[in-house]
């Protein structure tokens, strides 16, 4: 912000005229108050209309996870990891290619697996370990 516009809204608010030290102090602080308040936005994402916006219940393709339709009111409690779940439980066997850390999917704990590895998962869980490239169903 200009020094001069920030003097002249000062002055035109009807308090005290300000010096230019007042002047760098206040453009600080406003700078601050923008960097701490200031949204991050994802570029990439809000450039594509098609990341924005899903059909409901459709799936994911890199996770395997179904898009929600939430109300405003639903927000607050919605677990993605655990609502989201798109697949069914069926189990299916996969091989483990790279490591899998412990993580949680549908409500459950999974992992961690090591290369080389076969195990009986629930489709959905499959589904996003082959998605991410680090197994493949069998």
């Amino acid at each position: 912000i200009p020094a001069n516009e920030v003097a002249e809204a000062v002055r035109g608010s009807g308090l005290v005229r300000l010096g230019p030290k007042a002047v760098r102090a206040i453009r600080k602080l406003f700078s601050r108050a923008v960097r701490e308040w200031a949204a991050d936005i994802d570029e990439q994402v809000t450039s594509d209309p098609h990341r924005l916006t899903r059909i409901p219940n459709s799936l994911h393709g890199k996770t395997g996870l179904r898009a929600l339709t939430i109300s405003l009111s639903e927000l607050s409690d919605i677990k993605p990891l655990r609502d989201a779940v798109g697949l069914p439980s069926d189990e299916v066997e996969v091989l483990i290619k790279v490591p899998v850390p412990r993580f949680r999917l549908g409500g459950e704990g999974f992992g961690p697996y090591e290369p080389g590895e076969r195990v009986r998962l629930p489709l959905y869980c499959a589904a996003l370990i082959a998605l991410k490239g680090r197994g493949e169903v069998v």
